[in-house]
């Protein structure tokens, strides 16, 4: 596949998704440890109960956050295979680095 084969909607989709999204997904995995390490606290107290949910919907996060994250470096290696630049989708990188662009 060449370098100008990547659909302009398919373009718009991964530079939004890569640029927008990556403090989304740190966020869920955050919250997700955070809640995974309440849950192991509640589990060593006399709540061992809601220290379960706790484990259960802290590593759906954990998951979640990794999950998002693979996605978002994916779609920048496929975005960087294709030369298109997140910030810019409709430029290329080799024209935003040319001498010209820079006047």
């Amino acid at each position: 596949m060449g370098k100008d084969k990547l659909p302009r909607l398919q373009r718009w989709a991964l530079a939004s998704f890569v640029r927008r999204f990556p403090v989304f997904h740190l966020v869920i995995g955050l919250v997700g440890n955070a809640t995974f390490i309440a849950g192991a606290v509640l589990y060593l107290t006399k709540h061992p109960d809601p220290g379960l949910y706790c484990f259960l919907v802290g590593s759906s996060g954990m998951f979640l956050g990794t999950l998002g994250e693979t996605l978002r470096i994916l779609g920048e290696r496929r975005l960087a295979r294709f030369d298109v630049d997140p910030a810019y989708p409709d430029k290329r990188w080799s024209q935003m680095q040319s001498p010209a662009s820079k006047i």
